[in-house]
């Protein structure tokens, strides 16, 4: 067609040309006639001019070709125009449409475009990728059952006239619509957030619907993630403090209200100086401030002030917080009190000064009795012990055993317990009077203990040539006296109350036993025979008299490891409750120096 048109556009200007030649040409011939005669000197036809009449329709007929050729070329030059403007806008729109496919399909968000009749026009691999389809292949009114879509929270399928894209074919307009969707191929499940609207024609009318939607469930994990660290600073015991760059309070946690006595109000928009006590030197401050400011942590102990004036210990971090770039946003301290901690930790070093104290107060040695073995141990339930024994030596050769049992154990009891003994020993270089000793030992403890508080005790004074055993029993577990072929021989049972209870009306009681030659004795307190098995079953005397039966041939000092070893086992790991003490005296011959 192109090449048409440039053919009758060439012809155009010649068929003028000649018209123009053929008027000239006539018009010369037509004025030399007259004057010329041809060779040969034949006379020749005349040419006349031919009439004005035909002339002028020459011309007229000439015009109206060259018109009619003119309007044909114009028009046919329009139409390529409009063909090629055509053309040319089809080629923008097919660019301009597979530029839109490309950007939609290229998108991480997923893109479902149907038409009214809910028949998918196009769905993105996004789409395929969140879903677990691209294109389903079924009707918008069974989406929700075969492609599993719910609500959050809940098992039962979408009702098909609740589906984003069927409100939005609808006409409606659909914004952040969370739903859960759970298929074989997508089997853990995801959750996703659903924006749509109607797809309108050039007219306005409603043609389709297009939803988009993307996959929330990290974001919904990051969230969790985010709360549950705030959970996390919220409900720690430790006090946390969140400063901007410059040092001022943005966040304090519930344990800094509750330590310091600051409320959050109080202390946001003000300095972390509101804790400062003035017990740190500045240099200790500005080593701290070099420290985080330069993007390092800090650590240490300071000594902080509350807000009733109250000092307390404070174990403290600072952390700078650093944005993309690297430069310091804020900075966090953790504040971990240390008070109680620090007293605890007093109280232990002071405890374990006491033990090393309290086992002075013990025999440093068993004592060389001739004929005799002699041996005890203390187990304490904790770092000092109510539990006392002892072995003092007379002038007169005789030998006085005890064994007691302050009521309670720990610190308090160990401090009566050290004064028991301070008493005891004051009143035997007095006398030898196991009555006598015991009354004043009353009398003392009365005035010094506090009601139901109290002292159990065995006194027992040895006569070693006789093997004469006379004793005090007060309110103490009975000792007990086994024969070479491991019988029990005889009980030291209690003779009185126990000491310190009651004051003048308390009366000591005294008794007398003998050990023959090859029998052992044994004295215990009640954290031997009271100690329980997971069960609940008590050890009890007869399990000790078992022992020391079993083993009457070995020494006072591995009958003694013996006993406290069968009431380790008997607790079967389970903690030990009360102090653990075992006296074992054994005869070993009729002492030659005495005969």
């Amino acid at each position: 067609m192109v090449a048409s048109l440039l053919i009758i556009l060439m012809i155009g200007p010649m068929t003028c040309s000649s018209a123009a030649a053929l008027d000239h040409e006539q018009g010369t011939v037509g004025a030399a006639a007259p004057d010329t005669v041809v060779a040969g000197d034949q006379p020749q036809a005349e040419i006349s001019p031919p009439p004005a009449e035909s002339v002028d329709a020459d011309h007229t007929r000439k015009r109206l070709i060259l018109g009619i050729a003119a309007a044909v070329v114009s028009g046919l030059a329009l139409a390529l125009i409009v063909a090629l403007v055509k053309r040319s806008r089809d080629r923008l729109k097919r660019r301009y449409a597979k530029s839109v496919g490309h950007i939609l399909e290229n998108l991480t968000d997923g893109v479902i475009i149907a038409d009214e009749n809910g028949d998918v026009l196009f769905a993105n691999e996004a789409a395929a990728a969140i879903s677990g389809t691209r294109r389903p292949d079924v009707s918008l009114t069974e989406w929700s059952s075969v492609h599993g879509i719910f609500l959050p929270g809940s098992n039962r399928p979408l009702p098909p006239e609740d589906l984003p894209l069927t409100r939005a074919i609808r006409g409606e307009t659909i914004a952040d619509v969370e739903l859960r969707v759970r298929n074989p191929r997508v089997p853990h499940g995801i959750h996703i957030l659903v924006r749509g609207g109607p797809l309108l024609g050039i007219r306005g009318d409603v043609q389709g619907g297009v939803v988009v939607f993307r996959n929330v469930g990290e974001r919904k994990k990051d969230e969790e993630r985010i709360r549950r660290l705030s959970n996390v600073v919220q409900q720690t015991a430790d006090a946390v403090i969140v400063t901007n760059r410059e040092g001022t309070i943005e966040y304090v946690n519930p344990a800094f209200e509750s330590t310091t006595g600051y409320t959050s109000e109080e202390a946001v928009g003000r300095s972390p100086r509101i804790l400062k006590s003035g017990r740190q030197s500045p240099e200790f401050y500005r080593e701290l401030w070099a420290t985080v400011t330069g993007g390092s942590t800090f650590r240490g102990m300071t000594i902080n002030r509350k807000k009733n004036g109250e000092l307390y210990h404070s174990e403290q971090t600072i952390t700078p917080m650093t944005d993309e770039h690297g430069e310091i946003t804020h900075f966090v301290s953790v504040n971990k009190d240390m008070t109680e901690r620090r007293k605890v930790e007093e109280q232990a070093i002071e405890l374990d000064l006491a033990s090393l104290v309290q086992q002075r107060l013990y025999p440093a040695s068993d004592p060389d009795i001739p004929g005799y073995d002699l041996a005890g141990a203390v187990s304490s339930a904790e770092a000092t012990s109510g539990d006392y024994y002892d072995f003092v030596l007379l002038p007169d050769g005789t030998v006085v055993i005890v064994v007691a049992d302050v009521s309670g154990h720990g610190l308090g009891p160990a401090l009566v317990m050290a004064e028991t003994r301070a008493y005891l020993r004051s009143l035997t270089r007095a006398t030898g009077d196991l009555v006598t000793i015991t009354a004043g030992l009353n009398d003392f403890l009365f005035a010094d203990l506090q009601d139901n508080h109290f002292v159990t005790m065995l006194l027992a004074r040895l006569d070693p040539p006789t093997g004469r055993l006379n004793f005090v029993n007060a309110a103490h577990p009975a000792g007990a006296i086994v024969a070479r072929s491991g019988k029990l021989v005889a009980s030291l049972s209690s003779t009185c109350l126990p000491i310190g209870m009651f004051g003048e009306t308390w009366r000591g009681v005294m008794q007398q036993v003998e050990i023959e030659a090859g029998e052992t004795a044994v004295f215990a307190t009640d954290g031997v025979l009271e100690c329980e098995s997971p069960e609940g079953e008590a050890f009890g005397a007869d399990r000790v008299l078992e022992v020391v039966s079993s083993h009457r041939r070995s020494s006072a000092a591995e009958i003694v490891a013996e006993v406290h070893r069968a009431v380790r086992e008997f607790r079967q790991g389970e903690r030990q409750e009360d102090d653990v003490t075992v006296v074992v005296l054994k005869r070993l011959t009729i002492c030659p120096k005495y005969s």
